[in-house]
């Protein structure tokens, strides 16, 4: 009974920030953001995924990787995009949105995520010419309930 009241202790605070992001709050529900998403990139072919987490207020963390970036052609297409930001009216908005090659070179554009409640679905649009991007959900929905 001890181990289990220990274990329980240790493991409340991991759970607490997933389990508060399930609330709604003046930002949206971070938990419908939650998790990590796939899709093809229609520019290239890649695949490609988004891993993104979020705290109770709306802020975000995402990171992502392809297949191949086209941006990367050097470093033989590996990179990576790393990118914060806030979820306001149901969105999340990423001010900056950076993909770093191998090799240190780096861009960076804004970006928002966007559900896509009929089907359950999150579309990723950039400023600028890529098409937007249909991720499906990997990670099991979270229901902010353990």
């Amino acid at each position: 009974m001890k181990a289990t009241l220990v274990a329980a202790a240790l493991l409340l605070p991991l759970a607490w920030p997933v389990a508060a992001g399930a609330t709604e709050g003046p930002h949206g529900r971070a938990v419908d953001f939650i998790g990590l998403w796939e899709g093809v990139d229609p520019a290239d072919g890649s695949l490609t995924q988004r891993a993104i987490t979020c705290d109770a207020r709306g802020a975000c963390q995402v990171l992502g990787a392809d297949q191949f970036f086209s941006f990367c052609p050097d470093d033989d297409g590996r990179g990576l995009l790393e990118g914060s930001g806030t979820i306001e009216a149901g969105v999340l908005n990423l001010p900056l949105f950076t993909l770093t090659c191998a090799n240190g070179q780096s861009v960076g554009f804004p970006t928002i995520f966007s559900l896509d409640r009929s089907n359950g679905t999150l579309i990723e649009d950039t400023d600028g010419p890529p098409p937007s991007i249909t991720f499906h959900r990997l990670s099991p929905r979270l229901r902010g309930r353990f």
